[in-house]
Parts: structure tokens; C-alpha cells; sequence
């Protein structure tokens, strides 16, 4: 009889203590025992650590808290938490944000899907009802993502295929892991999730799965169009895209069609989001993108 297998969390922090307490609430109360959680706070400024501390989890048997000397981003916070959990050596990783909270059985959920793949993502559901749509076709030319509006769960499949991967949710197994890599810190926030999918469908086929089931309490609105969402997603396509081309053939020519739909995309940020600070964001975006600058930036 094999052994069962060892599974542990990595969830990433920073300034939201209520709801943290939230998620680590809903993944020890799991149907199936998580050996251990690695926290990671992004150097928080709210209280996080005062009010983990006061509420008995700092001492909790099954928490490995972290707290980094700087905010490093989700890319960051991911990279360290995986890069620890990896050190202490489990077979399945399942990577998750603050602002989420599982049904009790969405890690027995996406764990029964392992005999097809071991890059598997849950439902992620909205406090309105709504459903989070990761459908969608990847091309790795331009780095668009063609949005299927969740069309397979809505003609009766249970699970489909993804081309990239988000770490809310994400359940991987060490063996992709130990073929793809930690996450990209460079990138800071957005984009780290996305490229680790695509390099993880190369080995294994990365799934979303409608049974598992995520709760998530902040759903993207006005912010998801700030000057700080907009400098990082177009800087990191240009990052992004280096890194494709180093995965795969990108034809030169292809850097024309690169530009024009990063062209055509900062043009709807723009139009969406018409200030001073956005324009600045999306200067110093191509300006840092073409530049080859990575990590947090002040600009």
C-alpha cells in the first residue's frame, strides 16, 4: 500500500489580516489534513503578525510563518514560499492568496483529478455568485489572452484546459516543479502565475476543475485599471515575452505583431483610465519593458 500523499500550502500575505484569518481558517478545516502551511508575509504594515500572534497561529503546529524584510510581490512571496516548502520536501504544493477561502472539500476535490494532471485549479467563485472565468486560449506571440467565458463548464464538462496557470488556487505536483522552476520573482505582481502555467503545460496538462471550489472576497473592479496594475501587466509582457523566447521558436518577424497589440493595449488602458498617473504608468512601462528593468520599481 503506498503511502498517502504529503501536501503542503503556501499562501502569500500582505495587509489583509481579517481575511487571512479567513483563508488559514478554511484550509485547516480541509477534509483532508494539509502536514503543513508556509506562510508568507510580504512585510506587512496592518498588524498581520500582532493579530496571527494573538489568535494562536504563530505557535500553531502546522504553520511555518515567514515574514520577508520587504514587500516582494506576489512573484516573490510565491517564489520564497515554494523554494521553503520544496527544502523540506512534500509531493503536491497547493499555492493560494490571501483574499481566498476553499469549501471544505476543494483540496480532496482537486486532488481527485491527479490521474490527469499535476498542474490542477479550482472554481474560483465571487461573493455575487459569479464565477471567475480562467478559460481561455494563450498566445504566446503577443501574450493576449482570448477569454472562452468558461464555455466548456457551461456545455456539462467537468474540467478543461488551460494554457497558463494562477496561483490562487493552483494545486502542482513536485515533479512539474522540479521541471519548471520557482516562480519568477522578477516580476514582482502579475504575470509570474501566467508564465509558469505555460511552461508547465509542456509536461503536464494543466486543468480547471468545476467540482473544487474557491471562494474569493475582492473581486476585480475599478483598481484592476489603476496606474499600479497597468505599469506592471505591460511591463511584464515585455518580460514575459523574453522569456517565452527562450522557451520556444518565436519567429523575429512576430515582434511587429508584439508591439502592435502592446500598442493597442495601452491605448484601452488609457482610454478606460484617462490621467496624468496613467499615462506616466504606461510611459515608464515601455520605457522599463524595452529596458530590461525588473523587480519593484518606483516610478
Amino acid at each position: 500500500m503506498s503511502a498517502p500523499d504529503r501536501i503542503a500550502v503556501v499562501l502569500v500575505t500582505y495587509n489583509r489580516k481579517a481575511m487571512l484569518l479567513e483563508a488559514l481558517r478554511g484550509i485547516l478545516g480541509q477534509s483532508l489534513a494539509i502536514e503543513r502551511i508556509f506562510l508568507i508575509d510580504n512585510a506587512s504594515t496592518d498588524g498581520t503578525r500582532e493579530l496571527l500572534e494573538s489568535a494562536g497561529y504563530l505557535s500553531h503546529a502546522r504553520i511555518d510563518y515567514t515574514q520577508m524584510p520587504e514587500n516582494t510581490g506576489g512573484a516573490g512571496g510565491f517564489h520564497e514560499g515554494l523554494r521553503l516548502a520544496r527544502e523540506a520536501g512534500f509531493d503536491w504544493y497547493w499555492l493560494l492568496d490571501d483574499d481566498v477561502e476553499p469549501e471544505q472539500d476543494c483540496l480532496e476535490q482537486l486532488l481527485s483529478y491527479r490521474n490527469i494532471s499535476e498542474c490542477i485549479h479550482p472554481l474560483v467563485l465571487y461573493a455575487d455568485g459569479t464565477a471567475h472565468e480562467w478559460e481561455h486560449i494563450f498566445d504566446p506571440i503577443t501574450t493576449y489572452q482570448a477569454g472562452l467565458h468558461n464555455l466548456s463548464f457551461r456545455n456539462g464538462k467537468d474540467w478543461c484546459v488551460m494554457q497558463v496557470a494562477c496561483f490562487e488556487g493552483m494545486l502542482v505536483s513536485d515533479g512539474v516543479v522540479a521541471k519548471v522552476g520557482l516562480p519568477e520573482k522578477d516580476f514582482f505582481v502579475y504575470g509570474d502565475d501566467g508564465l509558469f502555467g505555460f511552461k508547465a503545460a509542456f509536461h503536464t496538462t494543466v486543468t480547471y476543475v468545476s467540482r473544487a471550489r474557491l471562494n474569493k472576497k475582492i473581486k476585480p473592479g475599478p483598481a484592476y485599471y489603476s496606474p499600479f496594475k497597468i505599469y506592471y501587466d505591460i511591463r511584464n509582457r515585455f518580460l514575459m515575452r523574453r522569456k517565452i523566447a527562450g522557451l520556444i521558436y518565436v519567429p523575429r518577424y512576430s515582434r511587429y505583431l508584439f508591439i502592435l497589440f502592446m500598442f493597442l493595449l495601452t491605448i484601452a488602458y488609457v482610454r478606460t483610465n484617462r490621467s496624468r498617473q496613467t499615462f506616466r504608468a504606461a510611459f515608464f512601462a515601455w520605457k522599463d519593458g524595452l529596458g530590461g528593468v525588473v523587480g519593484r520599481q518606483r516610478y
